[in-house]
């Protein structure tokens, strides 16, 4: 009987032992040895690293984020506007045709938003009908 001694991440220690006796298949019986204290203490420290995430930090202390998002996709849409004309005129399109590439393109962009929307209210409302035939509250 052989007995190996491995050594794991974080400290751990795998005890293996391998039977090797003659004329049976060799078979090997592992354990893993881990004091429960060390596990409790891995456990504190993970749930306090994910109390104080810096995502959480930011997030208490942000007031008006409706209105810096707001204002962060409207910069962000002038300044892709001013890039794409300019990208146009760079190769010969005139300005306007390219603000009206632009203005198709937002149109676009817009009917499918409220395709999704409507998708999404049709499903609520049959999701609603279905409750209704079935005798369910709302």
């Amino acid at each position: 009987m052989t007995a190996l001694m491995l050594t794991r991440p974080f400290g751990q220690r795998r005890v293996s032992t391998v039977d090797c006796t003659p004329g049976r298949t060799p078979t090997i019986n592992a354990r893993v040895n881990i004091s429960t204290e060390s596990i409790e203490k891995k456990a504190r420290a993970v749930r306090a690293r994910r109390e104080r995430t810096h995502a959480g930090e930011r997030a208490t202390g942000q007031k008006g984020s409706a209105a810096r998002l707001a204002r962060t996709i409207v910069l962000g849409t002038m300044a892709l506007s001013g890039a794409i004309v300019w990208i146009g005129d760079q190769y010969g399109i005139d300005p306007e045709e390219t603000i009206q590439f632009l203005a198709y393109s937002a149109i676009f962009v817009v009917a499918l938003v409220f395709a999704g929307f409507f998708g999404a209210l049709m499903l609520s409302f049959f999701k609603l009908l279905v409750r209704r035939l079935r005798g369910r509250p709302d």
